[in-house]
């Protein structure tokens, strides 16, 4: 079942059991004493369930049910529903304390609403166990499973994969191991490790007496080194990477981390990371623990905001950038005049960066500098006193107004507010063979302000713009809403001292 199925799916299920629900609720309403005395016409209790049925579907919007959940734990997953039905009840409830609502005859009481609440989280919890259970079916059948790849070569990649390939339910589909040249065995400590491996696959043969035991990993043990990571992961078309290396082996883990990230941009997919316990303690950020049959992994996340706190940061976004460039309409249209006015060229300039997941887009700037202000220097980022600055355009960047346009940017979608401010191909080439880990910001929407930007300010060169990441790797690493505001409200101070460049 791909995302968006499972999505729809989750939706419908939701649907048929707030429905259930509220055709309940409306059964005891009217039956109650409360509302049998009432004048009211039934039409009006049904604009009442309409309501509350569009009100539980924002609710679970924004605590995050409906995303994927293929790689999450049920368990998890009924505990975000007990909250978001506590949530919701909790604010029907308050609802019906308040004086005007509670006089009116259709209001319903609060016992009936714990008693709606209470068949709305089962009726959901077992919409989502039908969803389960028919996901677990597809992948017993071949259908959406994943390509997973194992890095190492010891016993505990070997338990893995055995674990793997006797429990199918978990969807994955082991294509081989990689070894990096530390792990790989020579002379006869490598016939040991073949041997343990045969023992595995006999054993495998026996408790499984089918035509998937008698291929578990037949002719696919070693398929490549760390130096070919890339090509096969782009070759099996990878999406499951899974760690089993030695505790020692720190400088190759991190390693592998960033061929990951490297590729999963330039495929435009998500390659998902996890490892051996063993080395959490080298990974920063944060990390979420699961397990196949007994063997604990860590999945490493790329962001680490709640999900509530993703679409709220979203919302955020679409309202204040709509809000902006309509309200604040008159002073562009004043900018505009005055860039005309005071030098040639147009009003707005485009250039290509990169965005979240390694995709270009066209980011908009009022212009602040002359036309054709690279055409016989190439790519060249502005310094203190740049003459190419025209005399709006210094003001412009010193209040940093000629980064408003980029506001159509998040509308739509490319940036957010807040965010890691996008860079051009040319630097992100040179960056990444110096500083690897770069990639990592890919991970985020770029932003029209970022920490690095406030705390670090404009970088003149590749060394600048190496130290300056270190900021967005930090906000990266510590991402929510607070820190959100305080880099907001940082950058309208930097904003109104003119401290730009």
């Amino acid at each position: 079942m791909s995302k968006r199925k499972e999505i729809i799916a989750m939706f419908i299920t939701d649907a048929v059991a707030i429905c259930l629900a509220s055709l309940i609720l409306f059964y005891l309403n009217l039956s109650s004493a409360y509302a049998r005395n009432a004048e009211d016409s039934p039409l009006l209790h049904l604009f009442l369930i309409a309501g509350i049925n569009i009100f539980w579907f924002v609710v679970f919007l924004f605590a995050g049910l409906y995303r994927s959940w293929y790689r999450s734990s049920f368990f998890d997953e009924v505990v975000l529903v007990m909250k978001s039905v506590t949530f919701g009840s909790v604010v029907l409830l308050l609802l019906t304390s308040v004086e005007m609502i509670r006089m009116h005859p259709i209001t319903p009481t609060k016992l009936i609403v714990l008693v709606y609440a209470l068949i709305l989280l089962i009726l959901v919890v077992l919409g989502r166990i039908g969803v389960r259970s028919f996901q677990k079916r597809l992948l017993l059948n071949g259908i959406g499973r994943r390509q997973a790849l194992i890095i190492g070569w010891n016993q505990q990649a070997h338990n893995l994969c055995k674990q793997l390939r006797l429990h199918r339910h978990y969807g994955y589909d082991v294509v081989g191991f990689v070894t990096t040249k530390s792990t790989v065995p020579e002379g006869e400590d490598q016939f040991m490790y073949l041997d343990t491996y045969r023992k595995i696959q006999n054993e495998l043969r026996q408790l499984e007496r089918s035509a998937l035991s008698a291929e578990f990993c037949a002719d696919k043990d070693i398929i490549g080194t760390i130096d070919e990571l890339r090509a096969i992961i782009a070759r099996n078309r990878i999406s499951e990477v899974l760690i089993a290396l030695d505790p020692s082996e720190h400088k190759t883990l991190l390693e592998i981390i960033t061929i990951c990230d490297q590729v999963s941009a330039e495929l435009n997919y998500t390659i998902n990371v996890k490892i051996i316990p063993d080395l959490y303690n080298i990974i920063s950020g944060q990390a979420r623990t699961s397990q196949v049959e007994g063997i604990p992994l860590i999945d490493l996340e790329p962001e680490i905001m709640p999900v509530w706190e993703q679409n709220v940061k979203r919302l955020l976004d679409i309202v204040v950038s709509a809000l902006v460039l309509i309200l604040l309409t008159p002073m562009w249209i004043i900018l505009a005049i005055a860039i005309k006015a005071t030098s040639r060229g147009p009003v707005f300039y485009h250039q290509e960066r990169i965005g979240r997941h390694g995709k270009p887009f066209m980011i908009h700037k009022f212009r602040s500098m002359t036309v054709d202000a690279e055409a016989k220097t190439g790519p060249t980022l502005a310094q203190q006193d740049d003459p190419r600055v025209t005399r709006i355009g210094r003001f412009l960047r010193k209040t940093r107004l000629d980064e408003f346009p980029q506001f159509y940017n998040v509308l739509k979608g490319d940036m957010s507010i807040v965010g890691p401010r996008p860079e051009r191909a040319f630097y992100i080439q040179q960056i990444v063979k110096r500083a690897p880990q770069y990639v990592h910001l890919s991970r985020v929407r770029p932003g029209i302000t970022s920490l690095g930007q406030v705390k670090y300010g404009y970088a003149g060169n590749v060394d600048e713009m190496i130290e300056r990441m270190k900021f967005d790797i930090l906000y990266i690493e510590n991402m929510s809403l607070r820190m959100d505001f305080k880099i907001i409200f940082y950058t309208i101070y930097v904003m109104l001292m003119g401290r730009g460049r």
